[in-house]
């Protein structure tokens, strides 16, 4: 299986990784410059085996990039079935559709840690969490977590 990432950054963003079950399984992915920082493109991780049942998903924002940032994350795609239509901080089917800003709940220091007091994006998504969540021009609009800082889940 391959993952798909929905990323967009001004210049190089930084790194980060995607774990099941504590074991990493993209190792480390760099987000590209696109220029602005809602040109989004497709990020395709190498390939990796899962094994059928239920696994927890980690998506681990590892470090900055050159520019001083990470970049923006709309979704991770773990193709095949199209999985959208559940709440937002509650498991996700695989194969399916994650988007980056319905992380798992549970609030800072359990489902994401960063050092943020409030939402800097402005978007009225989740409100009281600190995570960056803004507005996204990116196709089926939504939203999208802005130079995140490690969210876990």
């Amino acid at each position: 299986m391959n993952l798909q990432s929905r990323v967009a950054s001004l210049g190089q963003g930084g790194y980060y990784h995607v774990s099941f079950d504590g074991k990493s399984a993209t190792g480390n992915l760099f987000v590209p410059a696109t220029g602005w920082w809602q040109n989004w493109t497709t990020q395709v991780s190498p390939a990796f085996m899962l094994e059928p049942g239920k696994h927890t998903m980690q998506v681990t924002f590892d470090g900055n990039g050159p520019s001083g940032g990470m970049g923006n994350f709309k979704l991770v795609r773990c193709p095949a079935r199209y999985a959208r239509n559940r709440v937002p901080g509650s498991p996700a089917m695989v194969p399916g559709l994650i988007q980056a800003e319905d992380f798992d709940a549970g609030g800072k220091g359990i489902a994401y840690w960063n050092g943020a007091t409030s939402n800097g994006g402005g978007a009225n998504y989740r409100p009281g969490e600190t995570v960056y969540i803004e507005n996204c021009s990116d196709a089926g609009g939504g939203y999208d977590v802005a130079r995140p800082t490690r969210v876990i889940g």
